[in-house]
C-alpha cells in the first residue's frame, strides 16, 4: 500500500521539488533540534547555551537530513561549508532570540517564533553556501535515491 502510494505521480512529483524535500527534512530536523532547546530551557538552562546545544545537536542530524533527503550530496568535501554556515546560524538565531525576547520573555515561545525565520535562512544559505550543484552534475546520492524511485 505505502508503495503505491509513493509510486502516484503526484508524490513523485512533490518528492523531485528540492525545496519540498528540504521542508520534509527540515519538519524532522525542527522538532528533533526544538525538542532539544526545550529540554535545555526546561532544565534551567541558559537560552545561549541552549541554543547551542539544540545547534550542535541539531547540525550533526541536520548534516546528514539534508544532505540525503534534501539535497541528495553527502560529501566530506561540504563538512567545512556545513560546520562554518551553522556557527552563523547560531549567531544570527541568538540576535533574532534576543529581539523577540523584547516582544515577550517566555523563552519557549520566542524559540518557536524564530522558527519560520531560521527555516528560509537555513534553506537559503544552505544551498548557496553548503550544498551547491556545480554544472548540473548528478552526485552519487541522487543516483541512488534515482534507483531507489524505479
Amino acid at each position: 500500500m505505502l508503495k503505491k502510494i509513493w509510486k502516484h505521480k503526484s508524490i513523485q512529483t512533490l518528492w523531485n521539488w528540492e525545496f519540498f524535500r528540504f521542508l520534509f527534512a527540515g519538519a524532522i530536523n525542527t522538532l528533533f533540534g526544538y525538542a532539544i532547546f526545550v529540554l535545555a530551557i526546561l532544565v534551567g538552562i541558559h537560552y545561549a547555551i541552549a541554543i547551542i546545544i539544540s545547534t550542535v545537536t541539531g547540525s550533526i542530524f541536520n548534516y546528514f537530513s539534508y544532505g540525503i533527503i534534501a539535497f541528495r550530496i553527502l560529501d566530506k568535501k561540504i563538512v567545512l561549508r556545513f560546520i562554518i554556515l551553522y556557527a552563523v546560524l547560531y549567531f544570527f538565531n541568538l540576535a533574532i532570540f534576543k529581539l523577540f525576547l523584547l516582544i515577550t520573555s517566555n523563552k519557549i515561545v520566542v524559540g518557536a517564533m524564530c522558527l519560520p525565520i531560521m527555516v528560509a535562512v537555513t534553506y537559503f544559505s544552505s544551498k548557496k553556501f553548503v550544498y551547491n550543484k556545480k554544472n548540473g552534475k548528478k552526485e552519487k546520492t541522487d543516483q541512488h535515491h534515482d534507483s531507489l524511485l524505479q
